[in-house]
């Protein structure tokens, strides 16, 4: 019956969603497009010979495993066209059966919206954001429950991402005090043991919020995550904005309610630890405190991932940056030559992260005092950027630049070893 009565209405609903570039273009869809070839199987096991609200249910679920997926990690972002045939259908079916401000339908539009985002179309997510958020505000109570506080840290990092970084800011401080005010309602019990729970891609603290997705109807730990995610935007936004001191409170608060949610070797504590010492290192007078944060991320990471992990390196990689800037250069340059040699092994010499660390080797050589040993490296440094860069990329430039630096102090030295 239920079959029939839609073929009847044949109803259908314009989404405006634009085109890669963000210009605007209506899209129709049918409810008899529900569902869509690429979950048919899924659809078939879960959700065949149901009522069409259930169908919708099923339809949700769906788009909850999807929206979880393509967050995990920047590696999916392929993916996401042929996510959005799902959205747009979940949201075109929800607004015909529930109506423009049924929770799950406002929901179905944060979800587009984010999806957009991730598409950088701009043009199309952003008023979608809205439309959800005016919807969420309005119908929705309480007034900052944790979707209407969500949709609101999406929209803000929307703005950040578009460098509108005074309306991020606002709508994130205003997001967060409405988490916190959440928090004391929905206090989770502390968590750790939770590891990684699977998680291997390295990124930023915001994207990688994002991946550690609290699990379906866990209304504490969905606030609690979402409080984190907004944190890391605001702290991303006032390091843009230059105001370090903000960002360097607001951090020590995450590392500090991290450690005692997740424990200290979990991959959100030691990456909230790793972007405090970025916070701190920029503070000329606070880099011995860097130094220490970054210590505890990189034994953090080399326990939990493994030496060779790319998350490991990259740990390596900022604290030898560090010790470099403290003087420390025997330390800095081993702790950098082991990440050269870890490169090579995982990606062959020519790659340019490769490059980047084995420039670095060279400088730390010339810093020491080494030039012999830093005219080699250099010297084989440039060989390879040659090859792979070309001879007029900047890098290339920079490098037999270095180099003649090198030729011009070894000469003085051999004019001078002569008059003596």
């Amino acid at each position: 019956e239920t079959k029939k009565k839609k073929k009847k209405k044949k109803k259908t609903v314009t989404i405006d969603g634009g085109d890669s570039k963000g210009n605007g273009q209506q899209g129709e869809q049918s409810t008899d497009s529900l569902v869509d070839a690429q979950f048919q199987r899924w659809f078939n096991d879960k959700g065949a010979n149901t009522t069409t609200e259930q169908q919708l249910e099923v339809v949700w679920s769906f788009l909850d495993v999807l929206s979880k997926e393509f967050s995990a990690n920047d590696k999916t972002k392929g993916r996401l066209d042929e996510a959005e045939p799902v959205f747009r259908r979940a949201l075109e079916a929800r607004v015909l059966e529930s109506g423009q401000n049924h929770a799950k339908t406002l929901s179905c539009k944060f979800h587009l919206g984010e999806l957009w985002k991730r598409q950088e179309r701009f043009a199309s997510a952003e008023p979608m954001l809205k439309e959800a958020l005016q919807g969420q505000k309005k119908h929705l109570k309480p007034a900052h429950n944790p979707q209407t506080l969500a949709t609101m840290c999406g929209l803000a990092e929307l703005y950040q991402d578009t460098d509108r970084l005074d309306e991020a800011e606002s709508l994130y401080l205003e997001a967060l005090e409405g988490f916190r005010k959440q928090e004391d309602d929905h206090k989770p019990k502390r968590k750790t043991g939770a590891s990684f729970r699977g998680l291997t891609q390295s990124g930023s603290l915001r994207s990688l919020m994002k991946q550690n997705q609290p699990e379906e109807g866990d209304q504490s730990h969905f606030v609690l995550h979402y409080s984190f995610l907004t944190s890391a935007g605001l702290v991303s936004c006032w390091q843009k904005q230059g105001k370090l001191e903000q960002a360097e409170e607001l951090l020590r608060e995450m590392v500090a309610s991290q450690r005692d949610y997740y424990g200290d070797q979990h991959r959100l504590t030691l990456h909230s630890m790793t972007s405090l010492a970025s916070v701190l290192n920029q503070q000329p007078h606070k880099v011995d405190e860097a130094e220490t944060f970054y210590r505890l991320s990189l034994e953090g990471f080399q326990e939990a991932l493994g030496p060779q992990h790319e998350t490991t390196v990259r740990a390596m990689e900022n604290l030898s940056v560090t010790l470099k800037r403290q003087g420390k250069l025997d330390e800095s340059l081993q702790l950098l030559e082991q990440v050269v040699e870890i490169r090579t092994e995982q990606k062959g010499e020519t790659d340019p992260e490769t490059l980047l660390a084995m420039d670095g080797v060279a400088r730390l050589y010339h810093s020491k005092g080494d030039l012999a040993t830093a005219q080699t490296k250099m010297e084989h440094l440039l060989d390879l950027q040659q090859e792979v860069l070309g001879k007029k990329h900047p890098d290339t430039w920079r490098t037999q630049k270095n180099l003649g630096v090198i030729y011009h102090t070894q000469g003085k030295q051999q004019k001078k070893s002569g008059k003596a």
